[in-house]
């Protein structure tokens, strides 16, 4: 099955990264942001609109309104950005009933108490047991901040264990 949802995970939302590479890459013409303080702000919902590169949508849903928000019509010509700003919200949408298959972790800033798994990515240890709780749920999760970079793919034991992954920094 063709994937139709690109759920990414960035603590940024739209930046250059995901308005220029990631929406050519996979020839985006929608954007969802699912995030509950940005849902309330309208200011800032027309600021990250106009940061979307032209003829791509931008929508902004709150957590729990996301997976009854988000259409996914079978005849879709390219998929959807789904941008969330951590791995809870992915667990969240998994719950709700989301299809999705893989996460992208694309930029999460290090905050005290978490770990780096590469250059742009840190977890806390809640983000860890999420990103766990999707592996074990079948979701693939990998680190990739452009297509053309390598994808590292999550592993729970080294997350859990160690604070870089051996090819985290390639």
């Amino acid at each position: 099955m063709e994937e139709r949802l690109f759920v990414r995970v960035d603590d940024r939302f739209i930046h250059g990264q995901v308005a220029v590479k990631w929406v050519r890459h996979l020839r985006l013409r929608e954007i969802w942001i699912v995030d509950d303080a940005l849902a309330k702000d309208s200011f800032m919902q027309g600021v990250y609109g106009a940061a979307a590169p032209p003829g791509t949508q931008v929508h902004v849903v709150a957590t729990q309104q996301a997976a009854g928000s988000i259409a996914i019509p079978a005849s879709r010509a390219s998929p959807a950005l789904v941008l969330i700003r951590s791995p809870l919200v992915a667990v969240d949408l998994l719950q709700q009933g989301l299809p999705f298959s893989e996460l992208n972790l694309g930029g999460l800033a290090a905050v005290p108490g978490a770990t780096r798994l590469s250059k742009n990515v840190a977890v806390t240890p809640t983000q860890v047991e999420a990103l766990c709780t999707l592996v074990d749920a079948g979701i693939r999760v990998y680190i990739q901040m452009v297509p053309e970079e390598h994808r590292i793919e999550f592993d729970p034991t080294v997350a859990k264990g160690k604070a870089v992954p051996m090819n985290a920094l390639r």
